[in-house]
Protein backbone atom coordinates (compact mmCIF):
# COMPACT_ATOMS: atom_id res chain seq x y z
CA UNK A 1 0.00 0.00 0.00
CA UNK A 2 1.12 3.52 -0.91
CA UNK A 3 2.47 5.90 1.46
CA UNK A 4 0.00 8.90 1.29
CA UNK A 5 0.44 12.84 1.66
CA UNK A 6 -1.79 15.30 1.77
CA UNK A 7 -0.59 19.02 0.96
CA UNK A 8 -2.21 22.01 2.18
CA UNK A 9 -0.99 25.69 1.01
CA UNK A 10 -1.85 28.87 2.32
CA UNK A 11 -0.60 32.08 0.50
CA UNK A 12 0.63 33.18 -2.69
CA UNK A 13 1.60 31.61 -5.84
CA UNK A 14 4.65 31.38 -4.62
CA UNK A 15 3.60 29.42 -1.95
CA UNK A 16 1.88 27.74 -4.57
CA UNK A 17 5.12 26.65 -6.44
CA UNK A 18 6.86 25.75 -3.04
CA UNK A 19 3.91 22.94 -2.40
CA UNK A 20 4.32 21.87 -6.17
CA UNK A 21 8.00 21.31 -5.77
CA UNK A 22 7.90 19.31 -2.24
CA UNK A 23 4.35 17.33 -4.07
CA UNK A 24 6.40 16.48 -7.24
CA UNK A 25 9.77 15.02 -5.18
CA UNK A 26 7.45 13.17 -3.03
CA UNK A 27 5.37 11.70 -6.20
CA UNK A 28 8.71 10.94 -7.73
CA UNK A 29 9.88 9.07 -4.19
CA UNK A 30 7.00 6.63 -4.32
CA UNK A 31 4.40 8.94 -2.61
CA UNK A 32 0.71 8.85 -3.46
CA UNK A 33 -0.40 12.62 -3.18
CA UNK A 34 -3.97 13.14 -1.82
CA UNK A 35 -6.18 15.76 -1.82
CA UNK A 36 -8.01 15.38 1.47
CA UNK A 37 -6.06 14.51 4.89
CA UNK A 38 -8.50 12.17 6.12
CA UNK A 39 -6.82 8.97 5.35
CA UNK A 40 -3.18 10.03 4.92
CA UNK A 41 -0.58 9.24 6.58
CA UNK A 42 1.42 12.03 6.62
CA UNK A 43 0.47 16.13 5.82
CA UNK A 44 2.19 19.08 4.77
CA UNK A 45 0.93 22.51 5.93
CA UNK A 46 2.46 25.04 3.65
CA UNK A 47 2.12 27.85 5.65
CA UNK A 48 2.12 31.74 5.15
CA UNK A 49 2.27 34.79 7.70
CA UNK A 50 2.27 37.41 5.44
CA UNK A 51 -0.91 38.92 7.11
CA UNK A 52 -2.73 37.69 10.12
CA UNK A 53 -5.49 35.81 8.17
CA UNK A 54 -3.17 33.79 6.82
CA UNK A 55 -1.72 32.97 9.87
CA UNK A 56 -4.88 32.30 11.70
CA UNK A 57 -5.86 30.21 8.04
CA UNK A 58 -2.91 28.05 9.07
CA UNK A 59 -3.52 27.56 12.39
CA UNK A 60 -6.84 25.68 11.18
CA UNK A 61 -5.77 23.62 9.02
CA UNK A 62 -2.74 22.34 10.96
CA UNK A 63 -5.92 21.56 13.80
CA UNK A 64 -8.33 20.64 10.90
CA UNK A 65 -5.62 18.51 9.81
CA UNK A 66 -4.60 16.57 12.99
CA UNK A 67 -8.61 15.70 13.35
CA UNK A 68 -8.83 14.37 10.42
CA UNK A 69 -5.88 12.41 10.49
CA UNK A 70 -5.07 11.60 13.87
CA UNK A 71 -2.14 9.03 13.38
CA UNK A 72 -0.78 11.39 10.63
CA UNK A 73 2.67 13.17 10.93
CA UNK A 74 1.36 16.59 10.25
CA UNK A 75 4.17 18.78 9.14
CA UNK A 76 4.59 22.59 9.12
CA UNK A 77 6.57 24.07 6.56
CA UNK A 78 7.60 27.80 5.54
CA UNK A 79 6.80 30.87 6.70
CA UNK A 80 4.85 30.33 10.14
CA UNK A 81 7.65 28.30 11.12
CA UNK A 82 9.86 31.58 11.04
CA UNK A 83 7.74 33.43 13.19
CA UNK A 84 5.39 31.58 15.45
CA UNK A 85 6.53 30.08 18.51
CA UNK A 86 6.66 26.13 17.81
CA UNK A 87 4.91 25.40 20.85
CA UNK A 88 1.90 26.92 19.74
CA UNK A 89 2.20 24.69 16.42
CA UNK A 90 2.59 21.76 18.48
CA UNK A 91 -0.19 22.45 20.61
CA UNK A 92 -2.73 22.56 17.68
CA UNK A 93 -1.35 19.35 16.30
CA UNK A 94 1.92 20.00 14.72
CA UNK A 95 4.35 16.90 14.69
CA UNK A 96 7.25 18.91 13.09
CA UNK A 97 8.36 22.13 12.11
CA UNK A 98 10.58 22.82 8.73
CA UNK A 99 11.64 26.21 8.04
CA UNK A 100 11.84 27.87 4.80
CA UNK A 101 15.73 27.23 3.73
CA UNK A 102 14.68 23.62 4.68
CA UNK A 103 11.49 22.71 2.68
CA UNK A 104 12.82 19.92 0.68
CA UNK A 105 13.96 17.84 4.00
CA UNK A 106 10.21 17.59 4.23
CA UNK A 107 10.52 14.76 1.60
CA UNK A 108 13.16 12.69 3.60
CA UNK A 109 11.61 12.55 6.68
CA UNK A 110 8.39 11.43 5.11
CA UNK A 111 11.07 8.61 2.82
CA UNK A 112 11.84 7.44 6.49
CA UNK A 113 8.73 7.27 7.78
CA UNK A 114 7.76 5.49 5.05
CA UNK A 115 9.81 3.01 5.38
CA UNK A 116 9.82 2.27 8.55
CA UNK A 117 6.08 1.83 8.17
CA UNK A 118 6.56 -0.57 5.35
CA UNK A 119 4.84 1.53 2.91
CA UNK A 120 4.88 0.39 -0.93
CA UNK A 121 7.28 2.38 -3.00
CA UNK A 122 5.68 3.38 -6.82
CA UNK A 123 7.94 3.86 -9.71
CA UNK A 124 6.81 7.40 -11.10
CA UNK A 125 5.08 10.28 -10.09
CA UNK A 126 1.85 9.64 -8.54
CA UNK A 127 0.35 13.25 -8.41
CA UNK A 128 -1.65 14.52 -11.25
CA UNK A 129 -0.78 17.30 -13.44
CA UNK A 130 -1.98 20.57 -13.25
CA UNK A 131 -3.33 22.59 -15.99
CA UNK A 132 -2.07 25.63 -14.64
CA UNK A 133 0.60 25.62 -12.30
CA UNK A 134 3.30 28.13 -10.53
CA UNK A 135 6.56 28.02 -11.31
CA UNK A 136 9.38 29.48 -8.89
CA UNK A 137 12.33 30.97 -10.84
CA UNK A 138 13.28 33.25 -8.25
CA UNK A 139 13.94 33.98 -4.73
CA UNK A 140 14.38 36.19 -1.74
CA UNK A 141 13.55 39.74 -1.86
CA UNK A 142 16.00 42.96 -1.38
CA UNK A 143 13.57 45.37 -0.67
CA UNK A 144 12.50 47.12 2.62
CA UNK A 145 8.99 47.49 2.38
CA UNK A 146 7.78 48.33 5.92
CA UNK A 147 4.65 46.02 6.03
CA UNK A 148 6.42 43.30 4.94
CA UNK A 149 8.24 40.17 6.49
CA UNK A 150 9.35 38.63 3.25
CA UNK A 151 12.78 39.43 3.02
CA UNK A 152 13.68 37.91 6.14
CA UNK A 153 12.18 34.48 5.94
CA UNK A 154 13.13 34.09 2.23
CA UNK A 155 16.32 35.60 2.15
CA UNK A 156 18.34 37.46 -0.54
CA UNK A 157 17.70 37.36 -4.17
CA UNK A 158 18.53 34.23 -6.01
CA UNK A 159 17.36 33.06 -9.87
CA UNK A 160 16.94 30.11 -11.28
CA UNK A 161 19.40 29.72 -14.30
CA UNK A 162 17.16 30.61 -17.59
CA UNK A 163 17.96 26.82 -18.88
CA UNK A 164 17.05 25.19 -15.59
CA UNK A 165 13.44 27.09 -15.85
CA UNK A 166 12.70 26.81 -19.51
CA UNK A 167 13.56 22.16 -18.43
CA UNK A 168 11.06 22.79 -15.66
CA UNK A 169 8.41 24.56 -17.76
CA UNK A 170 8.45 21.88 -20.48
CA UNK A 171 8.15 18.86 -17.50
CA UNK A 172 5.07 20.85 -16.48
CA UNK A 173 3.87 21.11 -20.21
CA UNK A 174 4.37 17.45 -20.30
CA UNK A 175 2.11 16.85 -17.41
CA UNK A 176 -0.53 18.42 -18.75
CA UNK A 177 -0.08 22.37 -18.03
CA UNK A 178 -2.22 24.56 -20.65
CA UNK A 179 -0.55 27.87 -18.63
CA UNK A 180 2.80 28.20 -16.45
CA UNK A 181 2.71 31.03 -13.97
CA UNK A 182 6.20 32.63 -13.57
CA UNK A 183 6.37 33.45 -10.02
CA UNK A 184 9.43 34.82 -7.67
CA UNK A 185 9.94 36.29 -4.47
CA UNK A 186 10.68 39.73 -6.59
CA UNK A 187 10.35 38.10 -9.62
CA UNK A 188 11.57 41.45 -11.79
CA UNK A 189 14.75 40.57 -10.28
CA UNK A 190 15.23 37.90 -12.17
CA UNK A 191 18.81 37.38 -13.27
CA UNK A 192 20.29 39.93 -11.87
CA UNK A 193 22.57 37.63 -9.67
CA UNK A 194 23.59 35.70 -12.13
CA UNK A 195 26.50 35.39 -14.34
CA UNK A 196 26.31 36.69 -17.24
CA UNK A 197 23.24 39.00 -15.69
CA UNK A 198 19.76 38.38 -17.60
CA UNK A 199 16.66 39.64 -17.43
CA UNK A 200 13.09 38.54 -16.81
CA UNK A 201 11.92 40.12 -20.35
CA UNK A 202 14.71 37.96 -21.81
CA UNK A 203 13.63 34.86 -19.86
CA UNK A 204 9.73 35.15 -20.72
CA UNK A 205 10.96 35.56 -24.46
CA UNK A 206 13.64 32.81 -24.53
CA UNK A 207 10.74 30.78 -23.02
CA UNK A 208 7.89 31.70 -25.49
CA UNK A 209 10.32 30.65 -28.29
CA UNK A 210 10.15 27.64 -26.86
CA UNK A 211 8.81 24.51 -28.96
CA UNK A 212 6.26 22.84 -27.06
CA UNK A 213 5.85 25.46 -24.17
CA UNK A 214 2.49 26.02 -23.64
CA UNK A 215 1.22 29.77 -22.42
CA UNK A 216 3.43 31.53 -20.01
CA UNK A 217 1.92 34.09 -17.54
CA UNK A 218 3.70 36.80 -14.90
CA UNK A 219 2.72 36.82 -11.61
CA UNK A 220 3.40 40.05 -9.43
CA UNK A 221 5.46 42.18 -11.44
CA UNK A 222 6.86 45.73 -8.84
CA UNK A 223 6.33 48.97 -11.21
CA UNK A 224 10.45 50.28 -10.78
CA UNK A 225 10.46 46.26 -12.88
CA UNK A 226 8.26 47.31 -15.12
CA UNK A 227 10.54 48.87 -18.27
CA UNK A 228 9.72 49.12 -21.73
CA UNK A 229 12.23 45.72 -22.61
CA UNK A 230 9.47 43.31 -20.63
CA UNK A 231 5.86 45.68 -22.37
CA UNK A 232 7.77 44.95 -25.76
CA UNK A 233 8.20 41.16 -24.76
CA UNK A 234 4.52 40.87 -23.81
CA UNK A 235 3.53 42.69 -26.67
CA UNK A 236 5.83 40.58 -29.39
CA UNK A 237 5.48 37.40 -27.64
CA UNK A 238 1.58 37.07 -28.20
CA UNK A 239 -0.38 34.82 -27.78
CA UNK A 240 2.36 32.18 -26.21
CA UNK A 241 3.01 35.20 -23.33
CA UNK A 242 0.17 36.44 -21.57
CA UNK A 243 -1.01 40.17 -22.18
CA UNK A 244 -1.92 40.86 -18.12
CA UNK A 245 0.34 42.52 -15.61
CA UNK A 246 -0.16 42.79 -12.04
CA UNK A 247 1.81 45.69 -10.42
CA UNK A 248 1.02 46.31 -6.81
CA UNK A 249 0.08 50.14 -5.73
CA UNK A 250 0.05 49.53 -2.23
CA UNK A 251 -1.10 53.29 -1.74
CA UNK A 252 -1.78 56.53 -4.02
CA UNK A 253 -0.67 58.41 -1.61
CA UNK A 254 2.81 60.19 -1.57
CA UNK A 255 2.87 60.28 2.43
CA UNK A 256 1.98 56.51 2.66
CA UNK A 257 4.28 55.26 0.22
CA UNK A 258 6.63 56.87 2.09
CA UNK A 259 6.01 55.74 5.32
CA UNK A 260 5.76 52.15 3.67
CA UNK A 261 8.92 52.38 2.34
CA UNK A 262 7.83 52.11 -1.26
CA UNK A 263 10.83 53.37 -3.53
CA UNK A 264 9.60 55.30 -6.17
CA UNK A 265 6.75 56.62 -4.90
CA UNK A 266 3.28 57.07 -7.12
CA UNK A 267 5.33 58.04 -9.70
CA UNK A 268 7.24 54.71 -10.33
CA UNK A 269 4.06 53.27 -10.59
CA UNK A 270 2.06 55.68 -13.13
CA UNK A 271 5.02 55.67 -15.37
CA UNK A 272 5.45 52.24 -15.54
CA UNK A 273 1.15 51.04 -15.64
CA UNK A 274 0.15 54.23 -17.75
CA UNK A 275 1.92 52.94 -20.86
CA UNK A 276 0.49 49.71 -21.14
CA UNK A 277 -2.43 49.81 -19.07
CA UNK A 278 -4.64 50.28 -22.58
CA UNK A 279 -3.28 47.01 -24.60
CA UNK A 280 -2.82 44.55 -21.18
CA UNK A 281 -4.82 43.10 -18.59
CA UNK A 282 -3.52 45.16 -15.43
CA UNK A 283 -4.66 44.33 -11.64
CA UNK A 284 -3.18 45.76 -8.40
CA UNK A 285 -2.75 45.58 -4.76
CA UNK A 286 -4.28 48.06 -2.21
CA UNK A 287 -3.07 48.08 1.18
CA UNK A 288 -5.90 49.96 3.07
CA UNK A 289 -5.99 51.24 6.67
CA UNK A 290 -2.54 51.71 6.76
CA UNK A 291 -1.28 54.12 9.79
CA UNK A 292 -1.44 57.24 9.27
CA UNK A 293 -4.01 56.91 6.43
CA UNK A 294 -7.32 59.74 6.98
CA UNK A 295 -9.98 60.42 4.37
CA UNK A 296 -7.54 62.80 1.76
CA UNK A 297 -5.29 59.89 1.74
CA UNK A 298 -7.32 57.22 0.92
CA UNK A 299 -9.22 59.37 -1.47
CA UNK A 300 -6.18 59.96 -3.34
CA UNK A 301 -5.95 56.42 -3.79
CA UNK A 302 -8.81 55.93 -5.14
CA UNK A 303 -8.81 58.90 -7.09
CA UNK A 304 -5.40 56.68 -8.81
CA UNK A 305 -6.76 53.79 -9.56
CA UNK A 306 -9.95 55.49 -11.41
CA UNK A 307 -7.51 57.18 -13.35
CA UNK A 308 -6.52 54.42 -15.56
CA UNK A 309 -8.61 51.35 -17.26
CA UNK A 310 -7.36 48.45 -14.33
CA UNK A 311 -8.49 45.36 -14.81
CA UNK A 312 -8.82 44.48 -11.03
CA UNK A 313 -8.13 45.24 -7.56
CA UNK A 314 -6.53 42.83 -4.78
CA UNK A 315 -7.60 45.01 -1.62
CA UNK A 316 -6.11 44.07 1.77
CA UNK A 317 -6.88 45.42 5.25
CA UNK A 318 -3.54 46.34 7.21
Amino acid sequence: MAFKVCILTVGCRTNQADSLEIGRAMAAAGMEIVAGPGGADAVIVNSCAVTSRAARDVRRLVSGARRAAPGALVIVTVFLVEVEDPSLLRALGSSREVPCKDKLAAVGILEAMAGRAGAAVAAGPRTPGSSRPSLKVQEGCGEACAYCIVPGTRGPERSVPAAAAIRAALDLAASGAAEIVLTGTHLGSWGRDLDPPGTLAGLASAMAAEPGMPRIRLSSIEPWDLGPDLASAIQGCRPRLCPHLHVPLQSGSEAILGSMGRRGGVRAWTDAVSPVAGSVAVGTDVLVGFPGEGDREFGETLDLVSSLPIAYLHVFPF
